[in-house]
């Protein structure tokens, strides 16, 4: 037994009294540090005592959370307060709201997540993938330009806010997706994982895996250069490169769904036993590297005929057999043993601040998102960025081809000590036209041919023509022909054309 002394207990109880708790604070200024707070502590902290639980629906907190992903206008959402806004559809799924780029081989996907109403009325989050049309060649005073094409915008899936908050902060159902199919030859459908059940397609968050791509081409593509056989096998461009990928958006808050462990299979080539598959067919296969590829969530559609064309807009063909998901249980069907598509957060649009040659203009108002036509490859997505430590500006592509794949350095150009000035006499700008061009550099581009192998590809001449801050052209030298890029700056739905229920074009760049 423990005996206090008298005077420390009062002392004790004198302070335990007088103790400044919560509760007595002014409520202005609890709501002041909650804006600290992240929404789990705001929950935690208001479950706190009666006191504070009063307090649980209050809209402004509600509202300040909502704002965070940038929903600071409620017209959409009809009746429905913040706490249910935010508590139903935000708090799990808020984060998806913005650009995503997919690691799938060469071509790569951009898939876009929106505040919207979907078929039925219903304010959502709508999931988008970009498409493009074919590029566009126009004359240019007698010179072949050309030009990029804006995104068609195709329905996915949505996340639909169903109900009065009665669910607030719960696990999400399968039910909350309901997955669009767009067939060209049928009319556009919408299906619940709800109604399918295991035959729809499920949408999984999944953890960081040491996993890479590996291709191989037919041997006798290389045997005229005198290499070995080992050169027909050759690693894929890593997406995202974590320490080197500007496009890759860092700061996005991680999605608030369980993370599944990334399913990682042994190098397939070792199923491929005589016999079973020929050596000569170009085929992709996994291999595991000390390459971390970070925490990405990924669309499993079903492998039922109903869910092809979902299949194919999520994963669009690349021509090249894909063994990545061969197993020892599954070694007999090599044409259907691919690996869905993981899809990693990408920043947003950007608009230069200054106009180019203004006083305050530098490189790296070049930054952003940027569209460029690539000859019969169509319209690609890259993102340029400058490196001030090298003074070098680069352009990544984020969608690639079959040629130079996504997560290659497109171009680049070093800047010189007098700016593009330097370089506008002694280049060769007859390629450009007589239009208006502000700075020339020099720079090289990367070209190659099918496969990028590492003996089929190499760095290339190219001279770089900055028309204004959101228009460059680039002359390939030695292919001669000029593509233009224009920066992407976001959407205008009001000028969009909904081509057909759940497919919307833009039609005037920003």
């Amino acid at each position: 037994m423990v005996i206090h002394d008298e005077s420390e207990q009062t002392e004790r109880t004198h302070i335990a009294r007088t103790a400044c708790h919560i509760t007595r604070l002014p409520y202005e200024l609890v709501l002041e540090l909650a804006t600290y707070l992240s929404a789990d502590d705001i929950v935690s902290l208001l479950s706190t005592c009666k006191v504070l639980r009063t307090h649980y629906r209050d809209e402004t907190i509600w509202r300040r959370l909502c704002a965070r992903y940038g929903v600071t206008d409620r017209s959409i959402f009809g009746t429905y307060p913040w706490f249910t806004i935010y508590s139903t559809l935000l708090h799990t799924y808020g984060a998806l709201l913005g650009l995503w780029a997919s690691d799938q081989p060469f071509k790569g996907n951009v898939m876009e997540y929106r505040l919207g109403i979907d078929q039925r009325g219903h304010p959502s989050i709508i999931g988008e993938v970009w498409k493009f049309r074919d590029s566009i060649n126009i004359d240019v005073d007698d010179n072949d330009l050309e030009e990029p094409s804006l995104p068609t915008y195709t329905q996915s899936f949505v996340i639909p806010l169903i109900g009065d908050g009665t669910r607030a902060f719960n696990k999400p159902r399968p039910r909350d997706f309901i997955f669009h199919v767009h067939d060209e030859n049928a009319p556009w459908r919408e299906n619940s994982t709800s109604t399918y059940g295991v035959n729809a397609p499920s949408f999984r968050y999944l953890s960081s895996n040491f996993q890479s791509t590996g291709i191989h081409l037919r041997p006798f593509q290389h045997r005229r250069t005198n290499r070995s056989d080992d050169a027909s096998y050759a690693l894929h461009p890593d997406f995202p490169d974590y320490d080197d990928d500007p496009w890759f958006d860092k700061e996005r808050e991680l999605l608030r769904l369980k993370q599944q462990p990334s399913a990682l299979s042994p190098d397939s080539r070792v199923y491929l036993t005589n016999g079973n598959f020929p050596s000569s067919v170009p085929y992709l296969y996994t291999v595991r590297t000390d390459h971390e590829n970070p925490p990405a969530f990924s669309i499993f559609p079903h492998p039922a005929p109903m869910w092809h064309d979902f299949l194919h807009l999520h994963d669009p063909p690349h021509g090249i057999v894909d063994l990545r998901g061969l197993t020892a249980m599954n070694p007999r069907d090599p044409l259907n043993s691919g690996v869905p598509a993981r899809y990693y957060p990408l920043r947003g649009p950007k608009t230069s601040p200054h106009r180019l040659g203004e006083v305050d203009w530098t490189y790296a108002d070049l930054e952003g998102i940027w569209l460029g036509a690539y000859g019969s490859h169509g319209t690609e997505v890259l993102y340029v960025n400058y490196d001030e430590e090298e003074n070098e500006v680069r352009a990544v592509k984020v969608t690639g081809d079959q040629n130079v794949p996504r997560g290659v350095h497109s171009w680049s150009f070093r800047v010189g000590r007098s700016g593009g000035d330097e370089d506008m006499d002694v280049l060769d700008t007859s390629a450009f036209g007589n239009i208006d061009v502000k700075e020339i550099h020099r720079g090289a581009g990367t070209v190659s041919a099918p496969g990028f192998m590492p003996n089929a590809r190499s760095r290339t001449r190219a001279t770089v023509a900055l028309v204004n801050e959101d228009d460059i052209r680039i002359d390939w030298v030695y292919l001669r022909s000029v593509s233009r890029f224009r920066r992407y700056k976001g959407r205008d739905l009001d000028s969009e054309i909904v081509v057909k229920p759940g497919v919307r074009q833009a039609t005037r760049w920003l």
